[in-house]
């Protein structure tokens, strides 16, 4: 698929929802669409009386299979926030947008200079024009799907969130994308390059990759002898890890770990534990220990938290009540 026919399908998803009432068997389908994709954003399930602007361009993202490049949100502040960290936020409300951008309002907006105000309301754009373009959103006119022209640069006009659908394109086996091997794609999710958990497996196998090989490959890879490296003499030599914890972490450093489901198995105990009592910095709860969003490196996050676990455990143990 090449990046304008990924652009259309957004579009083309979009289209099919325009007219749709609040209540009526389309706007149930969007809702089951956003509510069916998981992790939910924030663990929250819309439910029917609910704003739904971003619950639309969301669900039209998670239809076309792109969701795990652009977020999810049922907020359109939240959803903004996603898009900084995945990049694809762009602040300037002169930018002229291409089919399938998503363009995010603020109704407080004066009309003069750069809006800097909180997001109110996003939708998704269909067609291009010139200084001129059509925007498909939900939740207006009393609820409905419904058509905004829009000028660029025009006053409301907060930002928009621009998926880099060329990239995606690519990724998703584009008709000139070389395909990787099982080797390749496995040191490339050591370096946290496909996510974690859920998003990992559909981003793996939207790209036409087996899932359950590469995981075979990261396995393998993880348990690969550190092999010795050449010392040179201006520069300190690390201790050798004394026990097999340690020698895992010292490989698995830089590994992302986006849910419970991603960390080693070793570790899992312990961060339980953390998780458990609250300790572990940057978790929110989704519903089980399983689903636990977790974000972050072995080094960066993990380590650190069970260093400070065993510290504790070890004061306790040695000041009994």
């Amino acid at each position: 698929m090449t990046e304008q026919e990924l652009r259309n399908k957004v579009v083309s998803n979009m289209v099919g929802w325009e007219g749709a009432q609040r209540g009526d068997a389309r706007h149930a389908e969007i809702l089951s669409i956003y509510n069916g994709y998981k992790p939910l954003a924030r663990g929250y399930t819309v439910q029917k009386n609910d704003a739904y602007c971003a619950t639309t361009a969301s669900a039209a993202y998670i239809k076309a299979g792109i969701a795990a490049y652009t977020g999810t949100e049922c907020g359109v502040g939240q959803w903004v926030e996603i898009a900084r960290k995945k990049g694809i936020w762009f602040e300037n409300d002169a930018y002229t947008p291409k089919v399938g951008d998503a363009v995010c309002y603020d109704w407080d907006d004066s009309g003069s200079g750069d809006n800097l105000g909180y997001p109110d309301h996003v939708g998704i754009v269909i067609s291009v024009s010139g200084s001129s373009f059509v925007v498909l959103e939900g939740n207006i006119n009393g609820g409905k799907v419904g058509r905004r022209n829009m000028q660029v640069n025009g006053r409301y006009i907060r930002g928009f969130i621009c998926p880099d659908f060329a990239a995606i394109a690519a990724e998703l086996g584009g008709e000139d994308a070389p395909k990787k091997t099982v080797e390749q794609l496995a040191a490339e999710v050591m370096r946290g390059l496909w996510g974690g958990g859920t998003e990992r497996r559909e981003r793996l196998e939207a790209a036409g990759y087996d899932y359950e090989a590469v995981q075979a490959a990261v396995k393998a890879l993880y348990y690969q002898p550190v092999e010795d490296a050449p010392v040179q003499d201006d520069v300190e030599t690390p201790p050798e890890p004394t026990n097999e914890r340690d020698r895992l972490l010292a490989i698995l450093g830089d590994q992302w770990v986006e849910t419970y489901a991603d960390v080693p198995e070793w570790a899992k105990p312990e961060v339980r534990e953390l998780i458990e009592i609250g300790a572990l910095a940057g978790i929110r709860e989704a519903g089980t220990i399983e689903e636990t969003v977790i974000r972050g490196t072995v080094n960066g996050l993990i380590r650190p938290a069970i260093v400070a676990l065993r510290a504790i455990n070890a004061h306790l143990a040695a000041y009994p009540e």
